[in-house]
């Protein structure tokens, strides 16, 4: 308890913050298949589930999974076969063919639901979802006295006390910093600390959402304070994609003490901006970029020098698989800056779609992104702006007319669940299964007039507010947004009503601007 704390020296605090993130993060391994034959690391945070693949030089999820990974050598799919035998690994026989094999859910949901497979950025459900394919996952849907734990592992009565023992780690973590005066060997110690405490997501309420959110924010104000390299700040982005993970998964309710959705993003987006942008702090123009690629996000710093087109770039971190299967990444190219400016401090962070407000109409993950306000070069008649270029979350007919179409779900007796099916068109329609019925049912999809257009997303949601961008290219994967420079002085509003929201300076001290783009379906 904090009565019990108070009492304690820091040392004493330490050792009990060390012995109950073991004790509370240890997990049962002895159902864990093979994770060797699989490629991957032994179990270790995930209940019966195996680690990240051993090598970058493997494709498959890069986080925890059973699934396998394997070599990107030329594999052979839809061939016939009679048994998986036939299919060269990690190929198995379905229906005749030789294909990749579905992902699984951790553990089949422990046999308490089903497994579900969703869009990776947008949370809507899909019909399949293979091993080979980065944009889905697989997800479980469980059974209602085990709803609001991932994997379908506890009751609601032994998620609650897992939630109080989770929440004495953590204020045992948030504590410790109040005790111990913040130095080069104590501040890589809460991160730590606070690493291990945030382990499972599941496992937290929403208190310690804004106390980890606020913890992060101190640190980071601290260590600009003190003699020590800010690179150590690279460790929170794990604390706060766990808080991210239990935002998109938290049960829906109406207590009267639950963090409003939209205000617990921005809190998450104000606190990744800062503390990307204390990284950028330590670094010299043209090093290598620090980044970051979180199952809720992904982060790039880097201060880069204009080269004599007067154009610099940034684009999203991307996985070993992804660069393997040579899949695109969403990127910004500045152009029209006046050559007086010998560098440029640039971060990049991208969110799911869903966790926006409306975030399914969203056709790509907006991309957040911060630079210092420019001064274009009147010199030169080109254009001074910054083209946003934003891959798709999954392709789109470049159509402007769809017609009516079906939908169809299967639902299980015993699992209540709410899915969102996109449409062709983009258009989602929602499907309730009650519990009371196993089969398929079917959802009309209406016919839809479809165009695309850009749009800033001011604390969280669409706006009209802020810079004017512009939709200048279009294809089934990706759009191009301009956005112009002299709007962007003209109406920039620049946050700061709060602590949060404070950010810190650029690194050649120039006022900034974190702007937010993305595309939408508009139907």
């Amino acid at each position: 308890s904090s009565s019990n704390r108070s009492e304690m020296s820091v040392d004493e605090l330490k050792q009990l913050s060390a012995l109950s993130s073991y004790l509370i993060n240890k997990v049962n391994c002895s159902a864990a298949p093979n994770c060797s034959a699989l490629n991957r690391y032994d179990c270790a945070k995930i209940t019966n589930t195996c680690g990240a693949c051993k090598s970058k030089g493997y494709l498959g999820d890069q986080f925890d999974s059973n699934s396998p990974c394997f070599l990107p050598i030329f594999i052979t799919t839809n061939s016939e076969c009679k048994h998986s035998s036939e299919c060269a690994a990690p190929l198995v026989c379905a229906n005749g063919t030789c294909m990749f094999p579905r992902k699984d859910c951790v553990n089949h949901c422990s046999d308490r639901g089903t497994c579900a497979y969703v869009d990776r950025d947008s949370g809507l459900s899909v019909s399949d979802c293979r091993i080979n394919d980065e944009g889905c996952l697989a997800k479980c849907s469980c059974e209602e006295d085990f709803i609001g734990s991932q994997w379908c592992e506890l009751t609601r009565e032994e998620q609650a006390m897992k939630r109080v023992m989770r929440t004495q780690v953590i204020g045992n973590a948030l504590h410790l910093m109040t005790q111990e005066y913040p130095d080069q060997f104590a501040i890589p110690g809460w991160i730590s600390t606070l690493v291990d405490a945030t382990q499972v997501s599941d496992e937290l309420t929403d208190s310690n959402m804004v106390g980890v959110l606020d913890a992060t924010v101190s640190i980071v104000e601290m260590v600009s304070k003190v003699e020590t390299s800010s690179n150590v700040l690279t460790g929170l982005f794990s604390a706060v994609d766990s808080v991210a993970s239990y935002l998109s998964q938290r049960p829906n309710d109406s207590r009267s003490d639950r963090v409003d959705s939209s205000v617990a993003l921005n809190q998450t987006l104000a606190t990744l901006s800062t503390l990307s942008n204390a990284l950028s702090q330590n670094l010299v123009p043209n090093q290598n970029p620090i980044e970051s690629i979180q199952l809720n996000f992904r982060a790039r710093v880097a201060v880069i020098s204009p080269t004599a087109s007067d154009k610099v770039s940034l684009s999203l971190p991307q996985s070993q698989s992804e660069r393997l299967l040579s899949v695109p990444t969403s990127s910004v190219i500045i152009e029209g800056l006046s050559v007086s400016d010998t560098s440029v401090a640039l971060s990049m962070l991208s969110m799911k779609a869903s966790y926006y407000v409306n975030g399914t109409k969203f056709k790509a993950n907006p991309v957040n992104f911060r630079l210092p306000i420019p001064t274009c070069n009147i010199s030169t008649t080109s254009p001074c702006g910054v083209n946003v270029i934003l891959q798709h979350s999954r392709p789109y007919d470049d159509q402007d007319y769809f017609p009516e179409s079906d939908i169809k779900v299967k639902c299980y007796r015993g699992v209540k669940e709410r899915m969102q099916h996109s449409c062709p068109s983009g258009f989602t329609v929602d499907t309730i299964c009650n519990g009371s019925y196993s089969g398929m049912i079917s959802n009309r999809c209406p016919p839809s007039h479809v165009s695309s257009l850009c749009s800033i997303l001011l604390n969280g949601m669409v706006s009209n507010e802020g810079p004017v961008c512009n939709l200048v290219n279009y294809t089934a994967t990706n759009s191009t947004c301009f956005c112009d420079f002299s709007a962007f002085n003209e109406r920039r509003q620049v946050l700061h009503s709060d602590r949060l929201l404070k950010e810190l300076s650029t690194s050649n001290n120039s006022e900034s601007q974190t702007l937010s783009v993305t595309t939408l379906l508009n139907t």
